[in-house]
């Protein structure tokens, strides 16, 4: 049989034989030339300005990844394999990819806000693998642009949860190097706000203010106590609602008793502004008093009204 088959392919015409010959190497090597064809064409990005150009072959390549994996935002699995896809298109810089997600370029937002304004609805108590996986790589800072996006993504949510999720990340917190633990705001009610300072003391000394933030119905409020002259106090909105008209606001602090723990609350102040910018003096707590408890903390409410 093998000779046969010898016998025939001896009486081929020489050019029959030649392309015998090429279409075999051909089918040896298919695979391979497939494989180096792809990467050589590969999308790559090599800046971030490329970003801005809406038919930009890398800008799309994003968008299908951010768009494929929204849905994924609890599988971490699937955040590492957006995080791996994200790198090849930025051949491999971190610091790119770090650029790339602190970059509004889809539907004129940063991909971490456009991320977590997607994201499934409910509460949170940790920040969800797929908005924990892209601030991971945005190191080693947040741009004031990239902060303000992730404040406005919680805002869009209404999502005071997120925000609390959010800001415990090393990029978003301020204190971490004086071991203090983060200051807490709740929304308990459509008018209520809880709140709690630890380490007050310590933070009004070292740095001459501390806040605490909170969303409340799509706004970004700020309670902010500083040191300017006498000791004051103000809650205004750092993001607003649009079409919104901001909420005044009562400042309540508790009393706590000889061990520390938060009591009762009594009303500091009742302030009313039409710029929602309300300022009133907390000077007393300057010094040790019923109001400063346990690791010289203050707890306190804030009565929002319209």
């Amino acid at each position: 049989m093998a000779k046969a088959q010898a016998t025939v392919n001896e009486r081929r015409p020489a050019t029959v034989k030649h392309i015998l010959s090429v279409q075999h190497q051909s089918m040896a090597t298919t695979e391979p030339a497939m494989n180096q064809h792809e990467t050589k064409d590969s999308v790559k990005l090599t800046s971030v300005t490329e970003l801005q150009i809406s038919t930009n072959p890398a800008r799309l390549k994003f968008i299908s990844l951010f768009c494929a994996v929204v849905y994924c935002w609890e599988d971490e699995n699937a955040a590492s394999k957006l995080i791996a896809d994200c790198l090849e298109v930025c051949g491999g810089s971190q610091q790119l990819l770090s650029k790339v997600l602190q970059t509004r370029f889809i539907d004129d937002r940063t991909p971490l806000r456009w991320i977590i304004c997607n994201i499934g609805q409910h509460q949170v108590k940790e920040l969800p693998p797929l908005p924990k996986a892209l601030l991971d790589h945005c190191g080693p800072s947040l741009s004031e642009e990239a902060v303000e996006d992730i404040q406005k993504a919680c805002c869009d949510r209404n999502d005071n949860t997120m925000l609390r999720a959010a800001f415990v990340h090393p990029l978003l917190r301020d204190d971490l190097l004086h071991g203090f633990e983060q200051p807490v705001a709740d929304v308990l009610s459509g008018t209520e706000v809880s709140f709690r300072i630890p380490n007050f003391l310590d933070r009004m000394l070292m740095f001459k203010e501390c806040s605490v933030d909170v969303v409340f119905h799509r706004s970004l409020y700020r309670l902010l106590i500083s040191i300017d002259g006498t000791w004051k106090a103000q809650c205004f909105p750092v993001v607003a609602c649009p079409n919104d008209r901001p909420c005044q606001a009562s400042l309540w602090l508790a009393k706590h008793d000889a061990a520390g723990t938060p009591g009762a609350m009594e009303p500091v102040s009742t302030s009313s502004s039409v710029s929602s910018v309300f300022v009133f003096s907390v000077d007393f707590l300057r010094s040790r008093n019923s109001f400063i408890g346990k690791n010289r903390q203050i707890t306190g409410k804030l009565d929002m009204h319209r």
